[in-house]
């Protein structure tokens, strides 16, 4: 019974990833309506291209997105580099890898991805992909035509004579194939512990597997054509981290694109991920330009616009709940030293950072609640973060149920706020003695209001003058020994901090007014209609920034 089930499991597998079918229903029933439609704009870019054989050549590659905002943006980059007399190749993947970023476990059991790996989206990621991108460019690059059988048995042969911590530390080429396997397999689990997961070494090896075709494919395509940049979404993962370190070790200029934090809004950060760049940014980009009172302003009125998400491209907690009398009595917080644990989504980009002091959040978290329980006189309030169950990719692995590993009943003095309560972050941690992080971007918010904020790990305040950084376990909890603090932080610490905030938001998310925002639908947004004469004027700085930034390679700030 089981093996006649199977069979038509893999027969269905088959018609749904059949070429010419998918070609007929892509005619017939996926529109994608909201998409950039580039015929619409009459851009002949394959003439473009064959015209700019001597000009830069660039590789653009979302190979795996059925996000529809992400391959938008890709697409809006490279017809604009098109138009500025560059030849553009796109790369994609023709449902050929064994696993990806687009593999949730969420959405796919993980017996079911061992056995088929993504198959289940892949469809939806190609088909998306297809119908934008074969309108700018018929011949794309598919990545099938880079790998061959023996790249396919080279890679399984490998994969089952590693063992899983092999894998993890596997290092080939000086790229660090292992970092982005474990980091891709904890985000489709939504977990934070590889070994929280019976299969998770199976699931790993569909991920080094992956990840070994990604590095000999796009070898393959960097030898074949010598591109003056290459850009890439995300920056890590499989396969978009194994491009860009690839990319990275050939010298060639490597840009890491993602939607900003704002509505319409792009970011650019160079040679890797910005989780990574923008912590150890130089200086120099943001303590030494003009930030007047207009700016000043400008950042603090974002900033309470963010407590409830209005003009950004993502809110986790809209709406939110500012009652703070009322949230003390609910709570029962009864202490007038009130102290603020903010958390992260355990898995969320589950790298190597050199300068934590932790082995990972639910180690400091544990530490944290170990040094409080007996703190009579102090309230520690862990709050949840919110996309812990609302994100993208829901955790599987909750804040809550790993303290209660440790801790099986939190002492009165420790409150837990879930996930789903609508209390505002931003007021809990206003009205908190002082704030203590790992990751979030809190780490520079709160501090242009005043406040202390203790970073623990690799959070993008960390390091820039306004915020606590303590180098070791030892001098964290000599940091907690000093709470409560007598006073806040002084007016040059909150200044620099509302001069990064600035930065962050305005001028490293870069706004594209190339794109006008629609309301309840997605992407939230459409091109203008008369996108090529706005930008042949250059009237989006943004998008020039943007350009120039790949053109030239120079770092992709937008001063305004």
């Amino acid at each position: 019974m089981y093996k006649i089930k199977d069979m038509f499991k893999t027969i269905f597998y088959k018609l749904k990833t059949n070429f010419i079918l998918r070609s007929i229903l892509r005619k017939t029933i996926y529109k994608y309506p909201h998409i950039i439609h580039w015929k619409n704009y009459k851009i002949n870019t394959n003439n473009i291209r064959n015209n700019n054989s001597s000009k830069k050549k660039i590789l653009i590659a979302p190979l795996v997105n059925a996000d529809q905002t992400l391959i938008c943006l890709h697409s809006l980059l490279g017809v604009s580099l098109s138009l500025k007399n560059c030849n553009v190749d796109y790369l994609i993947c023709d449902t050929i890898l064994p696993a990806c970023t687009n593999a949730i476990n969420f959405v796919i059991d993980e017996d079911e991805f061992v056995k088929y790996g993504p198959k289940k989206v892949c469809n939806s990621c190609y088909d998306c992909n297809h119908t934008l991108f074969t309108q700018i460019d018929k011949n794309y690059l598919k990545l099938s035509n880079f790998l061959d059988d023996e790249h396919f048995k080279y890679a399984e042969k490998l994969s089952v004579s590693l063992s899983k911590e092999e894998i993890i530390n596997f290092n080939q080429d000086n790229v660090n194939i292992g970092e982005h396997c474990l980091a891709g397999t904890l985000r489709f689990y939504g977990i934070g512990d590889i070994d929280k997961k019976k299969n998770s070494t199976k699931v790993l090896r569909k991920y080094f597997c992956s990840a070994l075709l990604v590095k000999k494919s796009i070898e393959k395509i960097l030898d074949q054509n010598k591109y003056d940049a290459v850009v890439v979404d995300h920056g890590l993962y499989i396969p978009q981290g194994i491009i860009t370190e690839v990319s990275n070790n050939r010298k060639i200029p490597t840009k890491v694109m993602w939607q900003g934090y704002k509505e319409n809004s792009l970011l650019i950060s160079d040679k890797i991920t910005y989780h990574k760049s923008l912590i150890n940014e130089n200086k120099e980009n943001w303590s030494k330009y003009d930030f007047n009172n207009n700016k000043k302003e400008k950042i603090m009125n974002y900033l309470k616009e963010r407590n409830t998400g209005l003009t950004d491209w993502f809110s986790f907690n809209k709406n939110p709940d500012m009652d703070w009398e009322n949230f003390k009595i609910e709570n029962k917080i009864n202490k007038k030293v009130i102290i603020t644990l903010m958390t992260n989504v355990i898995w969320d980009a589950q790298l190597k950072f050199e300068q934590n002091i932790f082995k990972n959040q639910m180690e400091w978290i544990n530490s944290s609640i170990n040094f409080f329980k007996d703190k009579k006189n102090i309230n520690l309030i862990i709050r949840v973060h919110p996309a812990e169950i609302r994100g993208d990719v829901p955790s599987d692995q909750k804040i809550e149920d790993e303290i209660k590993k440790t801790f099986s009943i939190l002492p009165d003095n420790i409150k837990l706020i879930k996930p789903d309560d609508k209390f505002s972050s931003y007021k809990l941690g206003i009205e908190s003695n002082a704030i203590l992080v790992y990751a979030t971007k809190l780490s520079f918010e709160l501090p242009c209001y005043g406040k202390n904020v203790i970073v623990c790990g690799e959070a993008f305040g960390k390091n820039k003058g306004f915020t606590i950084d303590p180098k070791s376990q030892d001098e964290y909890i000599h940091i907690l020994n000093q709470l409560p603090f007598e006073n806040e932080l002084d007016f040059h610490k909150i200044e620099l901090a509302q001069r990064y905030a600035y930065h962050f938001f305005f001028r490293r998310s870069m706004h594209l007014n190339s794109l006008k925002k629609v309301e309840n639908q997605y992407p939230p947004f459409k091109l203008r209609e008369d996108f090529v004469e706005h930008l042949k004027n250059r009237k989006d700085p943004g998008l020039e920034i943007a350009c120039e930034s790949i053109i030239n390679n120079k770092s992709a700030i937008l001063d305004v």
